[in-house]
């Protein structure tokens, strides 16, 4: 009867209303775990053309979560959702999958298929979507039969096509920011599809020469060398390699799988990535300087991926540039001067009655570049 009652809105006003509230959504889920076929479809037409608001939401998003996982028809679930969620022509969907990967919920209507329940998609903000969808586990139970892991393999094949597009299409705007880096590595690892052209994109982020300059008032930017990144004016300010995030990201896509906690080891999607040997070509004009900068360990990651075919010559490089890599183990990073400057800075600064003391700032322990280091000890 209850449900019926939420059905019995024929303009469907009553639930989108209710998608945006926390008790609202709540209920939705609820209401699409312990229906039936015949009301999931219901709920999700009238839905039609809200999904795209709803991602966004605090409480909306976890409405489509909560659809991924109760209905059956996995092309119905294609159909209805996606071009909703991204759009219908190519070019609005790469605009909306880098507006949803940049956004706190939006991320996770996309995510959740490739990452399932992990932290990642999930900070503690997010705890209540996790809770709910406990309980819409509980509930399908006895009104889904099609088994969970089919289910999500089935809608990844429906959207894979529509990511790898936006990444081969955006790859400079989604790796400007830590988000994007894990959009990228997360969807590279799941998608299914040929993944060579989006591969190569995000390879040519790395492109041009790696070096911070150092411009006024100590500020650290990049020059780079190549039309290519310098056409990109909406995508990342700072070269990749002199990033946390994209250095991240392309030593996971190096590595060619997730770490598994444990076997203690990396497990290799299947195909193959074989990263590696796209990424070199693009990188290897300043071999040395990725060796010896923020981004020290990609190179690392190069000898020791497995797949790698140009070990030898990359390792010949290095020894020619011994020199450099010694001195990159043996002065200070950029980093690690800023955090000298940070303890002078703390040390000189005056008591001030009332205070409890100084504030405390953890003293520079390793000096030198740490990758540099390992590289060689590789060569």
């Amino acid at each position: 009867e209850f449900m019926e009652l939420i059905k019995g809105d024929e303009e469907g006003d009553l639930l989108k209303n209710l998608a945006f509230t926390a008790s609202g959504s709540h209920i939705v889920c609820l209401c699409l775990a312990k229906g039936v076929a015949k009301d999931r479809k219901h709920i999700l037409k009238a839905y039609k053309e809200t999904l795209h608001l709803m991602a966004g939401d605090p409480n909306g998003h976890k409405v489509i979560l909560a659809a991924y996982e109760t209905i059956d028809d996995t092309v119905l679930t294609t159909k209805s959702i996606f071009p909703e969620l991204l759009g219908k022509d190519a070019e609005k969907q790469v605009e909306n999958t880098v507006a949803a990967a940049n956004d706190i919920n939006a991320r996770t209507t996309l995510l959740y298929l490739f990452q399932g329940r992990s932290g990642a998609p999930f900070p503690a903000s997010l705890a209540s979507d996790l809770e709910i969808l406990a309980e819409v586990d509980e509930a399908r139970k006895t009104t889904s039969k099609k088994d969970p892991e089919i289910r999500r393999a089935e809608l990844i094949k429906g959207l894979s096509p529509i990511l790898l597009n936006a990444i081969t299409s955006a790859a400079y705007e989604l790796s400007a920011t830590s988000f994007g880096c894990q959009f990228i590595t997360e969807v590279m690892f799941g998608a299914v599809g040929d993944k060579t052209a989006a591969l190569q994109a995000v390879s040519q982020v790395a492109k041009g020469d790696p070096t911070p300059v150092v411009k006024e008032e100590g500020a650290m930017e990049v020059e780079t060398e190549g039309e290519e990144f310098n056409d990109h004016s909406s995508g990342p300010q700072v070269h990749i390699a002199n990033t946390p995030f994209g250095g991240k990201m392309l030593r996971s896509l190096i590595a060619g799988g997730r770490f598994d906690n444990k076997a203690k080891k990396i497990v290799p999607v299947t195909p193959a990535l074989n990263f590696a040997d796209i990424l070199y070509p693009v990188i290897q004009p300043f071999i040395t300087e990725w060796a010896t900068g923020s981004s020290s360990f990609v190179v690392l990651s190069l000898l020791e991926s497995e797949n790698f075919s140009k070990k030898e010559e990359v390792k010949a490089i290095l020894k020619k540039n011994k020199k450099a890599l010694q001195k990159a183990a043996t002065e200070q990073t950029a980093e690690q001067k800023a955090k000298a400057a940070e303890i002078a800075a703390a040390a000189a600064e005056p008591e001030v009655k009332g205070k409890k003391g100084k504030k405390k700032v953890a003293p520079v322990k390793n000096v030198g570049n740490s990758g540099s280091k390992m590289l060689l000890a590789m060569i």
